[in-house]
């Protein structure tokens, strides 16, 4: 099973909110950078904190 932090980091909403972070922030304007890194935390600890996807015991 895999670990949920690597779920929430792997989960292709969030890479793409990374990636256009990366991209907004070289080419469009630098403030763009950090406002999308804290939108990634913020979308990835929610996955993170998610009950849901928390593993039952057996």
């Amino acid at each position: 099973m895999k670990s949920i932090y690597l779920t929430a980091l792997t989960h292709p909403l969030h890479t793409a909110t990374l990636a256009l972070a990366v991209a907004a922030g070289l080419c469009a304007a630098w403030w763009l950078f950090p406002i999308g890194i804290v939108l990634w935390l913020i979308m990835v600890i929610n996955i993170v904190r998610d009950p849901s996807t928390k593993t039952q015991p057996p």
